[in-house]
């Protein structure tokens, strides 16, 4: 999972909506704040690219890019996805049967 605390600045949109409020906020990050915030930026950065670097796009894409990083986490999730699957085919019509089952 990506942690983006670790290299966005969250703001209430209320907040940034006022006058001035944003600007002030973003010149008030201290330069070792924005320097961690670059760091840790470009250690993600790989999985937010989805051009190839390859003209028109066709050809290999790189093993730590986005479209890699999206098929990763469908994958983590295809188990979990076949089981509800599974639970909504064998459940009673009308039934109302919850995804995961808490049983002990």
């Amino acid at each position: 999972m990506v942690d983006y605390s670790e290299f966005s600045v969250f703001v209430p949109v209320g907040n940034a909506l006022q006058p001035s409020w944003l600007v002030n906020r973003l010149r008030n990050i201290s330069n070792e704040q924005k320097d961690r915030f670059r760091r840790n930026m470009a250690n993600v950065q790989s999985i937010f690219e989805y051009d190839n670097g390859s003209p028109g796009g066709i050809g290999p894409v790189p093993s730590d890019g986005a479209v890699n990083y999206i098929w990763r986490k469908v994958q983590q999730k295809l188990p979990v996805i076949k089981e509800a699957v599974t639970r909504e085919k064998r459940k009673v019509k009308g039934a109302s049967v919850p995804l995961r089952c808490h049983c002990v």
